[in-house]
């Protein structure tokens, strides 16, 4: 499944391989005519954080994202021309939406994925009572649901007052003619559904699954916002060809991505990250609470530094 290399102003669904099966991320590829390079973007990205030891993205290798697809990039000053869908008094919440029957550790998975999109987006964060996937949208011979047709249901029910609406499902999802996705999203309709059911591979414990579970959320509903790739950056909005890959990424969002978010979302820095930092300790996910803090001692210097 190829990508051409001049893109469109238009909404794509770019493919991600998985194994020899392919999942989904759906967002915004500007027309690239009269755009600058990769490499006069990173340029202009690098200087602005200049002396940021947030770590750069090498080159890319064969399987990973960037190797098999050509990204433009989106530095920050695309991202405020190009928004068009921004925080406001009439979209100011983000919404869950279990598709399907939670209960024991997945209830208290859906219930920490709310927790965390709240803190991440910094944006009341409304869990909706569970409901069944729609029935049209099962596929019998394949013992799967139609993502496409998910979506189209669930655009018919987004609140007025919704900035994005994430569908959370254990069941498997699929398009036609591709084995599953891991999830599909609808900039326009400002949806998602998204699939945790492969996340539970052999040998990881909650921690991990939570972990998969919060970077697919997180990264996916970056995207409505109007957050491209990351080409700049290892960075939770980096594009993943493979679940090892995703998970090789950080959770979090580099300096770049983060502006980017702050300056839609309108959300102080500092007080976020201590919030991130209190979720992780308090599941004991200690790799993700030592990153967070030594990103605030970084700023901390940096803020003495400049006083």
């Amino acid at each position: 499944m190829g990508i051409k290399r001049k893109y469109r102003a238009a909404i794509i669904v770019a493919a991600i391989c998985v194994s020899g099966v392919v999942s989904y991320s759906a967002y915004v590829y500007l027309n690239r005519q009269g755009q600058k390079s990769v490499a006069e973007k990173k340029k202009i990205v690098y200087r602005q954080y200049d002396g940021d030891p947030w770590p750069k993205l090498g080159k890319p290798k064969p399987g990973d994202w960037l190797y098999a697809f050509d990204e433009p990039g989106q530095t920050l000053a695309e991202y405020k021309k190009d928004l068009r869908n921004r925080k406001n008094s009439q979209r100011k919440r983000i919404y869950l939406q279990p598709l399907g029957e939670f209960k024991g550790k997945d209830e208290k998975l859906i219930r920490d994925m709310t927790d965390y999109a709240q803190i991440f987006f910094d944006c009341e964060t409304v869990l909706f009572d569970a409901k069944p996937m729609p029935r049209r949208t099962y596929n019998k011979k394949r013992d799967q649901y139609n993502a496409s047709q998910v979506l189209d249901d669930m655009a018919g029910n987004v609140p007025k007052d919704a900035l994005a609406v994430a569908g959370i499902t254990l069941d498997d999802l699929y398009v036609p003619d591709l084995n599953f996705v891991f999830g599909l999203g609808s900039l326009t309709n400002r949806v998602g559904v998204y699939s945790l059911v492969r996340y539970r591979t052999p040998g990881a414990d909650e921690k991990l699954v939570l972990r998969r579970s919060i970077d697919v959320m997180t990264h996916e509903l970056g995207h409505i916002p109007g957050m491209g790739h990351c080409v700049f950056y290892k960075c939770l909005m980096c594009g993943s060809n493979s679940l090892k890959e995703s998970d090789s990424r950080p959770a979090f969002l580099c300096p770049l991505c983060l502006d980017k978010l702050k300056w839609n979302l309108k959300f102080d820095t500092l007080p976020r990250y201590r919030k991130l930092e209190a979720f992780f300790k308090e599941r004991e996910m200690d790799d993700e609470a030592d990153l967070i803090r030594k990103r605030l001692n970084y700023l901390d210097e940096k803020k003495r530094a400049t006083d």
